[in-house]
């Protein structure tokens, strides 16, 4: 497995003298890559860093998906610098969506961990009206609910599974078993026993 690395490791640095500036940032970050399979971190972080400091462009999709990979990188080391990136990726133009989603995503769950609730729920609904087909979405609904919850506002919480429940009525116990109790905390009694009996039917 490490030769075939280091094979294609050897691909990518012969695509590096390519004039097509897609061509050459493409090959940068798949070199990127091999170094962070073969276990060269530093090498890795600053072959990302070189192609993430630069404006994002429609003809280098490379440099957004370098810059996810450092802040990914960062997530749990170096909290604030991976913020700080996964906001630039879910703000600038020329990013692509798949990016986007999975930054608004990290951004939001790295929120969480920091008790930031306000700002899960801000997050993670850009998400869920942006993108609610992505493989993020479902989970984003969750982590808002999951945020209204900790912050005491159960009224808020059990509005927000309405909201993604009315637009994805497929069922979800996951979201069922956090509706429930903001339900209950907000004395919203009808309104339980209709999603228990949901629930169980």
């Amino acid at each position: 497995q490490q030769g075939k690395v280091a094979e294609a490791a050897s691909c990518f640095d012969a695509l590096l003298q390519d004039a097509d500036v897609g061509t050459r940032e493409a090959a940068e970050y798949f070199a990127a890559q091999c170094q962070e399979k073969q276990g060269d971190a530093p090498g890795a972080t600053a072959g990302y860093e070189r192609l993430a400091a630069r404006p994002f462009v429609p003809e280098s999709p490379y440099r957004a998906y370098a810059a996810l990979a450092l802040a990914a990188y960062r997530e749990a080391a170096a909290a604030e610098a991976a913020a700080g990136l996964f906001d630039r990726l879910a703000a600038e133009g020329n990013v692509p969506e798949d990016v986007r989603e999975e930054a608004l995503f990290r951004r939001a769950r790295l929120a969480f961990a920091a008790k930031d609730w306000d700002s899960v729920i801000e997050r993670a609904g850009r998400l869920v009206l942006l993108a609610p087909e992505s493989r993020f979405a479902a989970v984003a609904a969750r982590l808002r609910v999951r945020a209204a919850l900790e912050a005491g506002r159960p009224k808020q919480a059990a509005a927000l599974a309405e909201e993604w429940r009315q637009r994805h009525p497929a069922p979800d116990l996951e979201l069922d078993a956090l509706d429930g109790p903001a339900r209950l905390a907000a004395e919203d009694f009808a309104g339980w026993r209709c999603r228990h009996s949901s629930a169980k039917a």
